[in-house]
């Protein structure tokens, strides 16, 4: 701080009796200096370290540095905390290391609707594979795969069709699901009780793929849509 703004300090700053500080702006008016209290959305880049309360909204999101409370807490009474990334650690112990994706499937007879497309429009109904990415960080173990058909898998005849699905780390992989049908509205399929944790924890990223093998043609499928729920431990911030 330089001399002049010292000296405007040292002028409109005061703590009066009642413990409060009141800064005077240049007009004469008077305000109270308060602890910020956000009733929206607050977005973060760096870091604060004080007690603040959230009201209502969306939340504290944190984008990045951090947001450290040296005092008090955050209370967060409507809305949520939405930590887009890193953990949550409280005196020594780690919080939101169980983790969820979510993303939907869907083929060319719905364009652009979804997260990922199997894309074959080939008057054939061989199986095509789908990467979804790199979802599972280093040192993470996949706790459950789940996935649900949110939109029956249906014929322009119309007619039913059977979509036996895989599901792994590799392409045509079965790791965590191994063919399983998932083409009825609201039909669940998921990991099988023995497979749990089966899939070793990898120093490096673990991709997921998904397999669809459809029971008729891909060229006469008109609807049809699922929806994966990939949760996984991420242990990387404690494996180091």
């Amino acid at each position: 701080m330089d001399r002049d703004n010292l000296q405007w300090a040292v002028t409109n700053l005061a703590k009066e009796s009642d413990g409060k500080v009141y800064i005077t702006e240049d007009d004469g008016t008077r305000q109270e200096l308060v602890t910020p209290s956000f009733t929206g959305a607050v977005e973060i880049t760096g870091s604060i370290s004080a007690s603040t309360t959230i009201t209502a909204g969306a939340g504290a999101i944190v984008t990045s540095g951090g947001l450290t409370v040296t005092a008090g807490g955050i209370l967060v009474t409507a809305g949520g905390l939405h930590v887009v990334a890193g953990n949550i650690k409280e005196n020594g112990s780690y919080y939101h290391l169980v983790k969820s994706a979510v993303f939907t499937l869907g083929g060319p007879w719905n364009t652009g609707e979804c997260d990922f497309e199997f894309v074959s429009v080939a008057a054939d109904h061989v199986a095509e594979n789908l990467d979804l990415g790199a979802l599972i960080p280093a040192k993470a173990r996949v706790l459950d795969v789940s996935v649900r058909c949110s939109e029956a898998f249906v014929t322009a005849v119309p007619g039913v069709v059977e979509m036996l699905l895989l599901v792994g780390n590799a392409s045509a992989g079965n790791q965590f699901i191994a063919s399983a049908s998932c083409n009825t509205l609201n039909e669940v399929i998921g990991m099988a009780a023995a497979g749990a944790c089966a899939v070793a924890i990898s120093n490096a990223v673990q991709n997921i793929w998904v397999q669809g093998d459809p029971d008729t043609n891909w060229d006469t499928i008109s609807a049809g849509r699922l929806q994966i729920v990939i949760t996984y431990l991420d242990l990387g911030v404690l494996l180091v």
